[in-house]
């Protein structure tokens, strides 16, 4: 009964270290799911971060670059419309000049028809019968037909003038208004580049931020298997233990069992032993008698 007790006692305890095991492998894998879990998490977090911090820094970098070939385009065609701006400006003078040079001749050849004309009219008042034949005239209206050519020529010159006079002005002003419109485009992006310079630096802090709670949460990854990893080491040490004493008390157990048996066999060896002997003690007594 003792042994039997012993035994129940042992096999109970065999069980209740296997639920506790049991409990503890369970604990273990609950943490070791719970931590892939939280790692996973972690990773997907950071890999997002990464991503759109990728993206941004590459919109930023092609919005810089865009706007920085938007802006040495712009000034280039700046600097071409103002050197335009100034060819126009000095052809506009220099035609300005060749009107008023026209006007003058202009002016002058007026001048030089009305005082032939009046010349003309005071020797034919002044003359006789011969001056019918038109004989002394000639030579005047030859000089009245070329002033009037001259006259012509210049006023179609002087409308010429006025009307690439007025071409010019009109491309100077279209210069002048397309002026402004750059230096509000240059402006604007100019104000694009300041933003995304902004935003660049704000994406750098948020990388910054990035990294240090991945640096936290790799720490933190560390140290919960460094603990997992000392509790697995502990409990596999008592877990060693245990099965090292329930070896000891089943080999002391078959130890007693082995002794207890040797006594019955030894028992009932000696109890054959009487038995044989019993039958020469009882004829022995009868021959006496």
């Amino acid at each position: 009964m003792d042994q039997q007790h012993i035994v129940d006692d042992l096999r109970q305890r065999l069980l209740l270290l296997q639920k506790d095991r049991r409990a503890n492998v369970d604990l273990i894998e609950t943490t070791k799911v719970n931590n892939a879990e939280e790692i996973g998490k972690l990773r997907e977090e950071n890999k997002e971060l990464k991503s759109k911090l990728t993206k941004l820094h590459n919109t930023f970098t092609s919005s810089k670059q865009q706007g920085k070939n938007e802006l040495s385009t712009l000034r280039k065609e700046v600097l071409r419309k103002r050197a335009e701006y100034d060819s126009l400006k000095v052809a506009s003078g220099k035609r300005k000049r060749e009107l008023i040079k026209l006007g003058d001749e202009a002016k002058a050849c007026e001048l030089e028809a009305g005082a032939g004309m009046g010349t003309g009219a005071g020797a034919g008042g002044g003359g006789g019968p011969n001056s019918l034949d038109g004989s002394d005239d000639a030579p005047l209206t030859r000089q009245i037909r070329s002033l009037e050519s001259k006259l012509d020529k210049a006023m179609i010159k002087y409308n010429e003038a006025q009307s690439i006079r007025s071409t010019y002005e009109h491309i100077v002003k279209r210069l002048k208004e397309e002026r402004i419109g750059f230096d509000n485009q240059l402006t604007a992006l100019e104000r694009t580049v300041q933003a995304k310079q902004r935003d660049y630096e704000e994406l750098l802090l948020l990388s910054g931020d990035a990294s240090h709670a991945r640096d936290i949460a790799q720490q933190q990854l560390h140290a919960h298997r460094c603990r997992y990893e000392e509790k697995r080491r502990a409990k596999e040490g008592e877990l060693r233990e245990k099965h090292q004493m329930i070896k000891v008390r089943k080999q002391m157990i078959e130890r007693q069992r082995k002794k207890d048996e040797e006594k019955q066999q030894k028992q009932k060896d000696q109890d054959k032993q009487v038995i044989a002997a019993a039958p020469a003690l009882n004829g022995g007594g009868g021959c006496g008698g």
